[in-house]
C-alpha cells in the first residue's frame, strides 16, 4: 500500500493588534517558518484562523488591514510578488515555505478584495472573506476556497456561488478543501466527494464542539468514514472559548492522530496516510497515534445541542441478558440490541434510545436541518433533553460495560455517518478494532455494532444531518 506523510497543526496564536498588520508579527507567521514542521511531510495543513486570530472575523477594520490580495490560480507568489508587501506578503511566505520545502501546504487567511463602483460592494469598498489557499510542491497557488457558511463571523462576506476547490498532488491524492461550518452542508463537502472525485480532504477549522453529536474529533472522524476519505482537520485551539479538536482519520482506520487540547499551544500531529482511504485491512494499522484528553475531566467549554424535536426511550439496566429496545418517530424506527455489566449494580443509569426523522433548527431558527438519527446516549435525566448535558452528569458511563451493543435503523437517506464518542477524552472509538459500520440504504437497515466489551460510553449511533433539505 502506498502512503502520504502528512502534518496538522493546531494552534492558538496572540491577537492581532489592529493597529499592527499581521506580517509585522513575526509570532504570526515568519517563526512558524523557522520550525522544524517541513521535514518529511508531503502536505501540511494550518488551521482556521491560525495566522490572525478569530478577532479578524468580527472587526471590519482588522480585517481589511489584515487581508491579503489573493492573485489567480496557477501563479506563484514566491516568484512573482515583491517581498514585504503588507496584503500579499503571507502569501508569498506561504509559497515560498512550499516551494524551498517541496511540501503541498494548505492555509487559511484573510482575503480583500477591492470592489469600488460596483453594484454588489460593501461601503467600503471591500469583499472580505475567510479564504483556504493551497500551494504545491513548487509554491504554485492550485486551489483557493472562500467560505460559504459562516458562523459568528459578522465581519465577513461569502460568494454568490460555492467555490468548488480541488487540486491534484504528485503522490496520487486527489484533495478538496473546505472550511469549518461547511462541514454541516452538504455543499461543497459532501459535492466534492460525490461529484468531483476527490478522495482526501484538507480542512482547516475553529470548530466549537457540541454534544452529543458535534464534538470535534466526533464529527471529523464520522464524516471520513462516511464519507469514505482521508480527512485531515486542523483545528484552532482556544479550549477557554471552546475552540479544540485537530486529527488525521483514514476511512477505513479512522482516527490515525488526534487531539482535543484543555490548554493553549501549538502542536504538530503527524500520520502516515494510505492513498486509497478505502482499501484498508488490520494489518496495514499501524501504532504510534496521539489520542489525548483528560483523565478524569475536561476542561473545555462545550455547546450542547437542543434536543426539544428528539424522542427516546430508557435501556434496562439489566445484567447479563441479551435486551432489544425499538423506538420510531415518524417514518424511522431503531432498534438497540445489548448486553451489559455495571461495576456498581446500585449506581445511577440513563442510557435511551434517541431518536429524530424530521426538520428541525439550529441557532435560533437561523438553520434548518432534516435530521435522522438512531443513537444511544449518556444522559442526565429521563428527559430527552438531558441527552446533551454537561459531560460531568454522566459520570456512570464508567460503571457501564457494554459487553455488546447494535444500533441499527431504516433510514432514508444515505447520508449517513457512525457517530461515537468515549468520555472523558472527547475521543472516538475505531472502525474494525472498535465497532463494524454497515450503511445498507436503500436495501435494508443500516447497523453500526461494537466488536468487543467498551466503558466510558457517552454516545453510539448513525447520525446524518442535511443542511440543505428540500422539504425544508
Amino acid at each position: 500500500m502506498n502512503f502520504m506523510h502528512t502534518k496538522v497543526i493546531y494552534s492558538r496564536k496572540a491577537l492581532v493588534r489592529a493597529a499592527q498588520p499581521l506580517l509585522n508579527q513575526p509570532e504570526v507567521c515568519a517563526n512558524n517558518w523557522s520550525l522544524d514542521i517541513w521535514q518529511s511531510a508531503e502536505i501540511i495543513v494550518f488551521p482556521e484562523y491560525g495566522l490572525t486570530t478569530t478577532a479578524v472575523a468580527v472587526s471590519r477594520p482588522l480585517s481589511i488591514a489584515v487581508g491579503q490580495e489573493a492573485p489567480d490560480l496557477n501563479s506563484n507568489p514566491c516568484l512573482e510578488l515583491p517581498p514585504s508587501r503588507a496584503n500579499t506578503e503571507a502569501l508569498r511566505r506561504l509559497s515560498c515555505a512550499a516551494r524551498n520545502s517541496s511540501v503541498y501546504v494548505v492555509a487559511n487567511l484573510i482575503e480583500r478584495q477591492f470592489c469600488g463602483g460596483q453594484q454588489t460592494c460593501a461601503a467600503d469598498d471591500y469583499l472580505i472573506y475567510n479564504t483556504n489557499v493551497a500551494f504545491d510542491t513548487n509554491g504554485t497557488l492550485v486551489a483557493r476556497y472562500r467560505k460559504f457558511n459562516l458562523y459568528g463571523e459578522p465581519a465577513l462576506n461569502t460568494t454568490d456561488e460555492v467555490d468548488i476547490a480541488v487540486f491534484n498532488t504528485t503522490f496520487g491524492a486527489t484533495f478538496g478543501t473546505f472550511t469549518c461550518m461547511d462541514l454541516l452542508f452538504f455543499n461543497p463537502g459532501m459535492r466534492l466527494v460525490r461529484e468531483f472525485g476527490v478522495t482526501d480532504i484538507a480542512f482547516p477549522t475553529a470548530w466549537f464542539s457540541e454534544l452529543p453529536f458535534l464534538t470535534a474529533v466526533q464529527a471529523q472522524s464520522a464524516w471520513a468514514i462516511g464519507l469514505g476519505v482521508n480527512f485531515l482537520g486542523s483545528g484552532y485551539n482556544l479550549p477557554s472559548v471552546g475552540n479544540s479538536g485537530s486529527g488525521v482519520y483514514s476511512a477505513e482506520q479512522g482516527v490515525l492522530a488526534s487531539v482535543m487540547a484543555q490548554e493553549n499551544g501549538t502542536k504538530l500531529l503527524v500520520a502516515r496516510v494510505p492513498i486509497s482511504p478505502r482499501k484498508y485491512s488490520a494489518a496495514n494499522r499501524e501504532n504510534g497515534q496521539i489520542r489525548k484528553g483528560s483523565p478524569a475531566t475536561f476542561d473545555l467549554l462545550l455547546k450542547n445541542d437542543n434536543l426539544r424535536d428528539y424522542t427516546s426511550a430508557p435501556l434496562t439496566p439489566e445484567i447479563g441478558s441479551n435486551l432489544t429496545l425499538t423506538h420510531c418517530q415518524a417514518d424511522l424506527c431503531c432498534t438497540v440490541d445489548y448486553q451489559l455489566e455495571l461495576v456498581d449494580a446500585s449506581g445511577a443509569f440513563n442510557y435511551r434510545l434517541v431518536v429524530i426523522d424530521g426538520i428541525v433548527t439550529h441557532d435560533g431558527g437561523k438553520y434548518v436541518n432534516r435530521e435522522q438519527v438512531c443513537s444511544v446516549i449518556a444522559c442526565s435525566g429521563a428527559e430527552t433533553t438531558s441527552c446533551s448535558d454537561d459531560l460531568s452528569l454522566s459520570t456512570y458511563s464508567a460503571n457501564t460495560l457494554f459487553k455488546s451493543l447494535v444500533v441499527s435503523g431504516n433510514f432514508s437517506t444515505d447520508l449517513l455517518q457512525p457517530n461515537t464518542l468515549v468520555v472523558p477524552s472527547l475521543q472516538v472509538l475505531r472502525p474494525l478494532d472498535d465497532f463494524l459500520y454497515a450503511p445498507s440504504f436503500p436495501t435494508s437497515a443500516s447497523r453500526l455494532q461494537l466488536t468487543r466489551s467498551v466503558s466510558n460510553l457517552h454516545a453510539f449511533g448513525i447520525f446524518s444531518h442535511d443542511f440543505e433539505p428540500a422539504d425544508a
